[in-house]
């Protein structure tokens, strides 16, 4: 809270990072900006463990421009806001929300641009417990 900086580190591939959480394990989990993945790194930073969304698109993804706030679930899935861009057409580019498996894969999307816009930020509410690390 003082303001010194405990670690810095890069993400292979990526210029802005967008959030970073530190897992129970010590690694950390990355929102890669307009990397357009979202990765689990080392504990050191220095190493890229596994890999969601990307080039090339996963099987199931419409679009990908930029990859945003995302929560890991209880039952490890992680679920990212998929930010697509300013302007007020954008959402119709590709889907909102994307929820992964831990192995990467595409469990399930949201794409419903007369309901919601452009969007970077999603909360699940999946049994709301705040001493847990999925709740965080």
């Amino acid at each position: 809270l003082d303001g010194k900086i405990l670690r810095r580190f890069r993400v292979p591939g990526a210029k802005y990072n967008f959030q970073v959480s530190e897992l129970p394990n010590g690694h950390l989990l990355v929102a890669a900006g307009y990397a357009k993945f979202v990765c689990e790194l080392d504990a050191t930073g220095g190493k890229i463990l596994r890999r969601f969304g990307g080039d090339p698109l996963p099987a199931g993804l419409k679009w990908l421009r930029f990859m945003a706030q995302f929560q890991v679930l209880k039952n490890g899935n992680l679920v990212v806001a998929t930010w697509t861009g300013h302007g007020a057409r954008d959402s119709f580019k590709g889907q909102q929300l994307a929820e992964f498996a831990p192995d990467g894969k595409v469990v399930w999307t949201w794409h419903d641009p007369q309901k919601a816009g452009s969007i970077h930020s999603v909360i699940v509410l999946d049994d709301l417990d705040t001493a847990k690390f999925h709740d965080a």
